[in-house]
């Protein structure tokens, strides 16, 4: 298997992780169980801890970038493309996406940034092949 194929297999992974400690673990500690398991989670209030709400934000913004990396490794997949900048832009992205967990959760905003800006510049890599073709 492929680096790129790799990291396409361990992103579901990683996005389950993203899910429930963005919005699962914080509904239940904030909500309790029920409203998490027993209710439609209609008409529930905002989270009130800057922790949930700072895990919250990460989730939304990992579900930002997802479709984008998934697209582009599967392109460059597709296409036969992949090469070592490529497959070094999968981890880079990858890497980097599981570092911004804990960085924004303890929010350390500058370098939550370039965290982000490291997982962008993974996913350039990634396109990189692709945009060398045209």
């Amino acid at each position: 298997m492929n680096p790129e194929a790799l990291v396409l297999l361990l992103l579901p992974a990683l996005g389950s992780i993203y899910f429930m400690i963005g919005g699962g673990i914080p509904l239940i500690a904030e909500q309790g169980a029920g409203a998490a398991f027993w209710t439609a989670r209609d008409n529930l209030p905002a989270f009130q801890n800057k922790y949930s709400q700072r895990l919250q934000r990460a989730n939304e913004n990992f579900k930002e970038t997802l479709p984008h990396a998934v697209s582009l490794l599967l392109l460059v997949q597709f296409l036969g493309l992949n090469n070592e900048i490529s497959a070094a832009g999968g981890w880079i992205y990858f890497g980097a996406r599981v570092v911004y967990i804990p960085i924004y959760f303890f929010g350390i905003p500058l370098i939550r940034s370039f965290v982000w800006a490291i997982s962008v510049a993974g996913l350039v890599m990634v396109s990189w092949p692709i945009i060398g073709a045209l």
